[in-house]
């Protein structure tokens, strides 16, 4: 009963903006939206990819840009470009996370465990206006940050960066994404030297298996993955 009861409130925190302003949130943010959050991608054909590409973090914030990108005007409608179209998984210890007051995404900052270079990976709020036409978008969306909101971070989080418990340790499957280069950011919260990120995040794989697709049996024993 109290796991229930965990999983409930965990879910209210993930939609309350959607409560709190009947149905809308704001902001939702604008910049590059339709890339970040897969509106302009055929979704279905997206997660029909049997296999993502397996890869880490620092090859991911060790990639060259495709060009410097601006948080101005000029770029809030930019496309989709070539390497951003790939679902990966990355191994990663999950440091820290807040829920961005900017545009109510979760974020979650990723280390290698490695060579301790960090990244973001974002989850978006599913209640924004946009998603709530797109049912398979939006359902993911709400499964993921619930889970995320119950099983890592016990229903505390806010807009102020908060540390994951010790250990926390799984593999991130999302879509690679070119964030804004933003100077004033530069270095802080975690983001990735070259702005790589991983947004949307689209499932969890922990030691019981994918969060999206949970093996029906619990392992013998369980171990951090």
């Amino acid at each position: 009963m109290k796991y229930y009861i965990i999983f409930f409130l965990s879910l209210v925190i993930a939609t309350a903006p959607c409560n709190a302003q009947q149905d809308k949130c704001a902001p939702c943010g604008e910049w590059r939206r339709n890339v970040k959050v897969l509106l302009d991608f055929e979704f279905d054909q997206l997660i029909q990819r049997k296999n993502a590409i397996t890869t880490t973090v620092h090859t991911m914030v060790n990639e060259a840009p495709p060009d410097t990108l601006r948080v101005g005007k000029e770029y809030a409608t930019r496309g989709r470009y070539v390497n951003e179209s790939d679902v990966i998984m990355v191994d990663a210890n999950i440091l820290r996370y807040r829920i961005d007051e900017r545009d109510q995404d979760i974020d979650i900052v990723l280390q290698d465990p490695t060579t301790k270079e960090t990244m973001v990976a974002r989850i978006p709020q599913p209640c924004c206006e946009d998603l709530a036409r797109n049912t398979a978008l939006k359902d993911r969306y709400t499964l993921i940050r619930t889970w995320f909101i119950d099983s890592v971070a016990h229903g505390k989080i806010s807009n102020k960066f908060r540390k994951a418990p010790k250990n926390t340790h799984y593999k991130v499957v999302g879509v690679a994404f070119w964030d804004a280069f933003d100077p004033a950011e530069r270095g802080k919260g975690g983001a990735a030297p070259n702005y790589r990120s991983i947004h949307p995040v689209l499932d969890f794989v922990t030691a019981y298996g994918s969060v999206v697709h949970p093996m029906k049996k619990k392992p013998i024993k369980r171990v951090i993955q």
